[in-house]
């Protein structure tokens, strides 16, 4: 028992650790999109525009860890705890501020639905959104 415990101790800090031997930080913004099994068109658009936004715009933060974009099937046993977690009753793109290893805040973007139709304005929200959080994050740095 207390070798599995050393060694669960040992892989949570290598865990921690990034490619380059730095300290990954606890403190980033996860851009989630939530979806069920059923998936419309305009439902993977808004997955797809969600992810060319963050990409485009945020490479750096992406490469440096301060955000990460996960794609969640909401309707799988073991996720269905989101729906509850953030009130959601569609598919929803979430954006969510953890601090110190645990979410602080979060949104849930809900004009993306009257926004998807517009790709120039659906990526400028998810930009504008994403800048918000990533601002509250720098001002917890410094």
């Amino acid at each position: 028992m207390k070798k599995a415990s050393v060694l669960v101790l040992i892989l949570l800090t290598f865990l921690s650790f990034d490619a380059f031997g730095q300290e990954q930080s606890a403190d980033k913004i996860v851009v989630y999109y939530f979806h069920g099994d059923f998936r419309c068109q305009t439902c993977m658009t808004i997955e797809q525009q969600t992810k060319e936004a963050i990409f485009q715009n945020y490479k750096a933060e992406l490469d440096e860890g301060k955000i990460e974009v996960k794609v969640v099937n909401y309707d799988i046993k073991e996720n269905k705890h989101f729906k509850k977690d953030y009130g959601l009753f569609t598919k929803s793109v979430v954006l969510s501020l953890v601090q110190g290893g645990q979410e602080t805040s979060f949104n849930n973007l809900q004009d993306v639905w009257q926004l998807v139709r517009n790709k120039e304005q659906f990526g400028e929200y998810i930009k504008s959104e994403t800048q918000k959080y990533l601002d509250m994050l720098s001002k917890e740095e410094k």
